[in-house]
């Protein structure tokens, strides 16, 4: 049985955190409302989402873009919302293509080949399933309701389809070399995902769990779902 409920002027319909059916749903539902930002919940804007600086660097390579802008998570597909009050552990599952724009620097050696620019570069992210796992407690606040404090969270993610990499000037706009890096990182997209993707994911993800956090620690539980 759901309620309707609109709070802080967000409708929405209410599910017991048991039932994860009717959470995905409405979570489907309610995701461009979110990725959209909340401003009254201090909810930031994730779509499109915007990173100041992210380091991919390793012992051979030091590339750092700036002035990321991530866009796609508005046409999220949710897999799955689901809760362990045992455990105290939400999960959150979905799948969306990611398109990220950026300045970059890039300066150091690729698969033993030197490699160096300084542009702007384009990711088409396709099909990645990215699943969060979120450690909360649950508070009794003064007036006798209850709130979620989210603690911590731990991610994994997969990339289904594929990764189109397109570094503008590298080499200083030697189109040669230009070309034969591309090919090599989009041949192997599949590597360079597990060579240099946690860094870059990770940022993404960090926001997402903000978001997440701030969201919750706005309202009651009773206003969210069907509680207890």
């Amino acid at each position: 049985m759901h309620n309707q409920k609109q709070t802080q002027q967000l409708s929405y319909t209410k599910c017991s955190m048991q039932d994860s059916e009717c959470l995905t749903s409405e979570g489907q539902k309610f995701v461009r409302t979110f990725v959209n930002g909340i401003p009254e919940s201090h909810v930031e804007k994730l779509d499109e989402m915007f990173i100041e600086t992210i380091e991919i660097n390793t012992d051979a390579v030091d590339h750092e873009l700036q002035n990321v802008k991530i866009t796609g998570l508005k046409d999220a597909k949710i897999n799955d919302i689901s809760f362990d009050n045992n455990f105290k552990l939400m999960r959150v599952s979905f799948d969306a293509n990611l398109t990220t724009n950026s300045e970059y620097t890039l300066d150091g050696v690729l698969f033993r080949q030197p490699i160096s620019g300084t542009g702007t570069t384009t990711y088409h992210i396709k099909n990645i399933q990215v699943d969060m796992l979120i450690l909360y407690d649950i508070i009794e606040t003064e007036n006798g309701k209850h709130r979620m404090k989210v603690r911590r969270y731990r991610s994994g993610f997969t990339v289904k389809t594929g990764v189109d990499y397109e570094y503008r000037n590298l080499f200083n706009g030697d189109k040669k070399k230009n070309e034969a890096v591309h090919d090599i990182l989009n041949k192997n997209w599949v590597t360079i995902t597990s060579l240099f993707g946690n860094k870059f994911y990770y940022k993404i993800f960090d926001n997402i769990f903000d978001a997440i956090k701030a969201f919750t620690r706005s309202y009651d539980l009773e206003d969210l779902f069907l509680y207890p």
